[in-house]
């Protein structure tokens, strides 16, 4: 039986490889997606879902428009990395259809009656800030019981990557992460440590190129992480590839074995200053910070041939590799 899960994102590069991981794996059963600010501002973030949902073919995938800014603090975006749009580096993405997008409803109230009225716990799983999810555990905690886990992207052992001690996704929204870690639901931290090893290099490229034998799809993902690559060069000096955050942590829930995992203490720095919105991570056990699963190592080549599987299986639905729809933004 596939696993219920629902994907909240900020859709970003590695976000829509996350889509489309999540939605082209016989082990998971993706019930919807929600979006919130991030990596640009939310109209952003919600036309790219909504874009790239119809670029992989998931055509019975809704979109479910969440909250547009932290829960205390202004928004922080990204366009240094994900570009103005939010998903810079293509004009090959098929034209938007507002029909992918259910607006009828913001996402936690919408999660809300889905968790309350779902047969078995659903799976949460977040890559972008975790603002929807604080918001839903604050005002609905009576859905904790209808939770599986939270599996997040996001946080850091170590250094983070938009300051010297945060990563982006937990800086953004620090208040709801710590919302999220002292919820009492059981939750899985995927962190820069492990998104790091994740990386596309030039031979991964080649096999999508090739196994989809250089569809307009497939030039589609290759053209978004080719910009991708381009900006980690520029800002971090990233020169092996981009990482592919986002999806490691669908791989996750896919492939548990291919992952290391350690539990311990987490605790998430919400004062103002140069330390604000780290992960403080307890690797000797020696606090009461709230308990939370932190992977700590990955298979790359076992992740990769999980993401090939996906975007071949997406190659062979998407509308973009028919010729009659092949529309420009």
């Amino acid at each position: 039986m596939s696993l219920p899960i629902w994907l909240d994102c900020d859709p970003g590069h590695d976000d829509a490889m996350a889509i489309v991981l999540a939605g082209y794996n016989s082990k998971l059963n993706l019930l919807g997606i929600s979006t919130c600010h991030g990596n640009q501002s939310h109209d952003k973030t919600l036309r790219n879902a909504a874009l790239f949902v119809k670029a992989a073919g998931l055509t019975n995938i809704r979109i479910i428009p969440g909250q547009d800014k932290p829960i205390m603090r202004k928004s922080l975006a990204a366009p240094d990395i994900h570009g103005e749009s939010g998903l810079d580096g293509t004009h090959e993405m098929p034209v938007f259809d507002p029909r992918f997008i259910n607006d009828s409803e913001k996402a936690v109230p919408y999660l809300s009656r889905l968790l309350l009225q779902a047969p078995t716990p659903v799976t949460l799983v977040a890559t972008g800030p975790l603002t929807n999810y604080g918001l839903l555990l604050t005002l609905y905690p009576e859905v904790i019981p209808k939770i599986k886990k939270i599996v997040f992207m996001g946080g850091s052992i170590g250094p983070g990557n938009y300051s010297a001690a945060a990563e982006f996704n937990i800086l953004v929204d620090p208040e709801a992460a710590h919302i999220v870690f002292n919820s009492g639901v059981h939750v899985c931290m995927v962190p820069l440590e492990v998104s790091h090893t994740a990386i596309v290099t030039d031979r991964v490229l080649e096999q999508l190129d090739t196994r989809c034998k250089s569809s307009p799809f497939s030039r589609l993902v290759i053209e978004l992480l080719l910009f991708f690559k381009k900006t980690y060069e520029e800002v971090f000096q990233f020169n092996q590839g981009p990482p592919l955050h986002d999806p490691c942590t669908i791989a996750y829930l896919i492939a548990p074995e291919i992952f290391t995992v350690k539990t311990m203490g987490v605790d998430v720095v919400t004062d103002n200053g140069p330390c604000l919105g780290q992960t403080v991570c307890d690797i000797y056990g020696r606090t009461s910070y709230p308990k939370i699963d932190v992977t700590m190592t990955m298979d790359p080549d076992a992740f990769f041939r999980l993401m090939l599987d996906a975007w071949v299986k997406a190659d062979g639905q998407s509308p973009m590799n028919q010729s009659c729809h092949l529309k420009t933004v």
